[in-house]
């Protein structure tokens, strides 16, 4: 068997309690029963808000269409609705997204007695025109006249 001197005992625990010492760090434990403190940690800082890209001017050919198609809407408060129409139609030559061109079309195609051809520039219209602000009402109050256009068999 092994003998093992004093020395060599008090070596070993002072080792032992040396070692569980140093588990134990400088942090108090909490007393029985109480949760540990919650770190405090600052509030993220906040990014500030995207700043939105400003808008591309308008070509040349947009510019052109916006033109045209103020020229067929005077055109059409004038009653001249075939000026009108032919104003219009450049308009949506020259941009065919161009939404407002397409609703003042209903209205010449309406004074022009073409239901068909006005119901059809209605559903462009509308589908050009869904996310612009202000025109829901209009398109709205258009599509009520154009069934009754329909219904009146125009």
């Amino acid at each position: 068997m092994w003998k093992v001197s004093d020395s060599a005992r008090w070596l070993a625990a002072s080792l032992v309690l040396a070692g569980m010492a140093g588990c134990r760090g400088s942090i108090p434990l909490p007393p029985p029963g109480h949760a540990p403190p919650v770190p405090e940690t600052a509030p993220a800082p906040e990014s500030p808000a995207p700043v939105p890209a400003p808008a591309p001017a308008p070509t040349p050919r947009v510019s052109a269409a916006a033109a045209l198609t103020q020229r067929g809407e005077t055109l059409l408060a004038r009653g001249q609705a075939d000026a009108a129409l032919h104003a219009l139609e450049q308009a949506v030559s020259l941009d065919a997204y161009h939404g407002p061109a397409y609703y003042h079309l209903v209205e010449a195609w309406l004074q022009l007695g073409d239901v068909v051809q006005a119901e059809e520039c209605h559903r462009l219209a509308r589908l050009y025109l869904e996310e612009e602000s202000g025109w829901a009402r209009r398109l709205a109050s258009q599509g009520q006249r154009l069934e009754r256009a329909r219904r009146a068999g125009g």
